[in-house]
């Protein structure tokens, strides 16, 4: 059953330290030439790395496979040594245009008995022997030995996508995705995100105007917006020893030293506005690069922080690949399907709800919400009784309206507090640009811009802070509204999960 559950990809975040553009990760070179060249996002997994770590064969990461969703932090398929995963996503709602895998395996499982096993039909795209599956993903035997994955499954993308990488002999990768694929001290996981030219300095600005980070210490917030606009990309690298550590940065185009006083929690408000927050960030150490250029936080990462971020992009695996010897879900009774479905579902739920340090119910939770339904929908349903089956999908369509009721008040919010927003600052997001000092960044520069180089007067910038009140309070008004619809729903999920618990355990006498 647990072979076909999900790979997680992760898509979130930071930047590669000082890399050449030639040079490509030992081993990964023939899968990369699998990406395609809009992608945004990067995954690379050496899962032979990570099983034979000391924490993996700790806790016995191969033995619980058949539980892995319930017990370890990362799903990978039993018999793959290294992935290359990766996306095409809209930014602004964390939304996956196309996901796409390519992985060694030690035996490519046969397309014939993938289709059989998901019901699914076969087909040849690009003269490669393809499986269709209702998960709406393709399954291709790239190569001898190499397995492909493409979500959706569009006939005319994957049959394009196998045809691409099978003719490239570089890699068609951005420069910041290329740049981000080098070999890692930290080795296991690297996730690379392509972030340059995504928003505007005057979108920044808007943003950092409400900032209470950049409020409290009185930082310039043009300045600071066109330092943002400049990111190339965030990545983050994994190393799994005896513990989990990460490495989370952000890779600027200039000098960024001049606010590392409040680096960290300026970038722990990005992240949670992005729906990006992992509350093992809070504990990290920030670490500034010799040349100023990159901000990265490093500390210990726990199994929800890495569930978490590897939930960006997910392909499905199958019932077929089951190489380390499981028998998959073929062989559970209906009575351990339907019982190891439901403990994956209890434990997205907890993780999910968990209200240890995070937000569940801001802006990020909407994010969440949407990932998580995402995961729900695509757990395997062989041999899970039919009102199991009921509950886990009217969770994830309940999940899915936690996820819109957000979405909607934050969008409502937007709109109204347009009126109330001042445009890009009676003084122009690129005010600071010819001022003396160039571009240093420095508290008392505010009082400079304001007073002196844009001679605002008092009544100017009177108004101009009423108007941005104005704007806190409308957004703060519908957001609170769309909370207590969240709530609600939530609420029901928990009630739900207690009824189905009582039925499933009378109907089958074993404890759910």
């Amino acid at each position: 059953m647990h072979a076909n559950r999900l790979i997680g990809l992760g898509g979130i975040i930071v930047i590669c330290m000082a890399a050449r553009l030639e040079v490509a990760v030992a081993g990964f070179e023939e899968l990369l030439l699998r990406v395609p060249a809009d992608a945004n996002t990067l995954v690379l997994i050496d899962a032979e790395k990570i099983m034979k770590s000391e924490l993996a064969e700790k806790e016995g990461w191969k033995e619980k496979y058949a539980t892995a969703y319930v017990d370890m932090p990362l799903m990978l398929p039993p018999n793959a040594s290294r992935l290359v995963l990766a996306a095409s996503i809209d930014l602004s709602s964390w939304t996956p245009s196309w996901e796409a895998a390519a992985m060694d395996v030690s035996q490519t499982p046969a397309i014939v008995e993938i289709a059989k096993s998901e019901k699914g039909h076969l087909d040849t795209l690009a003269k490669a022997q393809a499986a269709w599956t209702p998960f709406n993903a393709y399954f291709i035997e790239l190569a001898p030995r190499v397995l492909g994955v493409v979500h959706p499954a569009k006939r005319q993308f994957a049959a394009r996508w196998i045809e691409g990488g099978s003719h490239r002999t570089q890699p068609a990768l951005s420069r910041f995705l290329h740049m981000s694929a080098e070999p890692s001290k930290m080795g296991g996981i690297m996730m690379a995100l392509d972030l340059e030219d995504l928003m505007s300095p005057e979108q920044l600005q808007q943003e950092l105007e409400q900032s209470k980070v950049v409020k409290e210490h009185e930082a310039d917030a043009v300045s600071l917006s066109r330092m943002f606009a400049d990111v190339k990309g965030v990545t983050l690298r994994v190393g799994i020893r005896d513990k989990m550590v990460g490495d989370f940065a952000v890779h600027f185009g200039q000098d960024v030293s001049s606010i590392k006083s409040f680096a960290k929690p300026l970038l722990l408000e990005f992240l949670a506005r992005a729906g990006a927050a992992v509350n093992d960030f809070k504990a990290w150490k920030l670490v500034e690069s010799p040349r100023g250029t990159i901000l990265s936080l490093q500390g210990p990462l726990s199994n929800r922080g890495l569930r978490r971020l590897m939930s960006v992009v997910e392909l499905p695996t199958h019932h077929a690949h089951s190489g380390s010897g499981h028998d998959g879900a073929s062989s559970a009774s209906p009575a351990e399907a339907t019982q190891l479905h439901f403990r994956a579902v209890s434990s997205l739920l907890n993780d999910l709800m968990d209200k240890e340090g995070d937000d569940t119910l801001g802006h990020q939770a909407m994010i969440w919400n949407q990932r998580y339904a995402r995961k729900i929908d695509r757990l395997p349903l062989l041999n899970v009784d039919p009102d199991m089956q009921a509950y886990s999908g009217q969770v994830s369509s309940l999940l899915m309206q936690t996820a819109n009721a957000l979405e909607g008040t934050r969008q409502a919010a937007l709109a109204q507090s347009a009126a109330y927003h001042p445009g890009a600052a009676y003084w122009g997001y690129w005010g600071t640009a010819n001022r003396p000092g160039g571009n240093t960044l420095g508290v008392n520069n505010v009082d400079y811009d304001r007073r002196q180089h844009w001679s605002l007067d008092a009544a100017q910038e009177a108004n101009r802070q009423n108007q941005l009140g104005q704007q806190k309070q409308v957004r703060t008004e519908q957001m609170a509204a769309g909370t207590d619809a969240a709530r609600q729903i939530l609420s029901q999920i928990t009630s739900m999960t207690e009824q189905i618990r009582a039925t499933m355990t009378d109907r089958y006498k074993i404890n759910f």
